[in-house]
């Protein structure tokens, strides 16, 4: 919607208005003077001109998609968060364009409605494939967001998204794996072709023995490594952008310092992904499939190591403050405790001994 306003040191009335070719806001003066009754009513007149233009242009000119989503997107969040929206976006485009959506002003209460149903069908030629409920939700609810960002941006009047009410599936309960559980999946990385067989590898090892996320495995050993200190670290960039230093299992030492003999700068290569990172979690689900681990425990995947890491460490009779520490687990200030307490990096080393395999190497 147009509108005229006074702007500082002119004396005209200025007007914002959106183009209707571009969809652009534009800011340009109506060369009528201040203080002039015809003036004034001559901008007003413009101002109903640009708001009549904007409401009957074409709707594909108004916030087309890809006009402004993905800009949006990674303005408002960044590192692995931006990845997951993003690979959520291109799939929500996918619903888009089947649909015939072009723009925000486009989408219905009905269109929306039929998102879990269209998720859960996989349509493989597309590149499209079936989802779990939550996964589904997530997805959907970041459109909400969206949408959102397109009222406020004047590209259609409500959300519709807004009133479709979504509710979450239980949540999968993953198994810890037994140490013979462990053994076994270690040796069938080794069976695995190469490049394979070091990105399993590389990636297991990390979090077995730091319990860290599968995205959160691949650091820059010359940057995120310190092997020279004392007490030698590894840094993690993990969940929600926190950025955590943690001393390093010793099991690991050796093999990081090849890896910076090497001036490697990950710990495994992620250019050899045909699908990309994000693909990654489905390449360890497949090989769980592929070697027989999903028909002893149906819902093991890479997460499994990191439950399998808290609960070492809990039998092992690590304080649950520095199991906290150690795996990241921070839940806010929930007690006058927390708000106190200051993990130092040198006592999460008794984390270190349970966690050792003597098999890893």
């Amino acid at each position: 919607m147009a509108f005229i306003y006074k702007r500082k040191n002119s004396p005209f009335w200025w007007i914002n208005y959106r183009n209707p070719v571009t969809g652009k806001r534009e800011l340009k003066s109506t060369g009528c003077r201040i203080g002039s009754g015809p003036d004034k009513r001559r901008a007003e007149e413009i101002e109903a001109e640009k708001t009549l233009a904007e409401r009957q242009a074409p709707a594909a000119a108004i916030g087309k998609w890809d006009s402004w989503v993905t800009d949006f997107i990674k303005e408002q969040v960044s590192g692995r968060t931006s990845e997951r929206y993003l690979s959520a976006w291109r799939t929500l485009r996918m619903f888009l364009d089947e649909t015939k959506i072009i723009c925000p002003r486009d989408v219905t209460y009905q269109n929306c409605s039929t998102y879990l149903k269209w998720r859960a069908d996989a349509d493989h030629k597309n590149g499209k494939y079936n989802a779990g409920k939550n996964t589904a939700i997530l997805e959907f609810k970041i459109f909400r967001w969206i949408m959102r960002e397109a009222v406020k941006r004047g590209y259609c009047q409500g959300n519709p998204a807004r009133e479709v009410v979504v509710k979450r599936a239980p949540r999968k309960i993953f198994p810890d794996l037994s140490d013979a559980k462990l053994k076994e999946i270690f040796d069938a990385i080794q069976t695995e072709p190469e490049p394979d067989r070091t990105q399993f590898k590389h990636s297991f090892a990390v979090a077995l023995l730091h319990g860290v996320r599968l995205n959160e495995t691949n650091v820059n050993p010359l940057q995120d490594v310190n092997l020279t200190s004392e007490m030698p670290t590894i840094r993690f960039f993990q969940k929600g952008g926190r950025e955590r230093i943690k001393p390093l299992h010793p099991q690991l030492f050796k093999f990081f310092k090849t890896l910076q003999d090497d001036k490697a700068k990950q710990t495994y290569p992620m250019d050899t992904f045909p699908d990309g990172r994000l693909k990654w979690g489905g390449r360890w689900t497949k090989f769980f499939v592929r070697h027989g681990i999903k028909s002893t425990e149906p819902n093991a995947c890479f997460h499994s190591l990191r439950v399998t890491v808290e609960n070492v460490l809990r039998e092992a009779g690590i304080p649950k403050e520095i199991r906290e520490a150690y795996l990241s687990h921070e839940h806010g200030n929930q007690d006058v405790n927390a708000r106190y307490d200051r993990i130092k990096t040198r006592e999460m080393r008794i984390c270190h001994e349970p966690l050792k395999r003597s098999w890893l190497e």
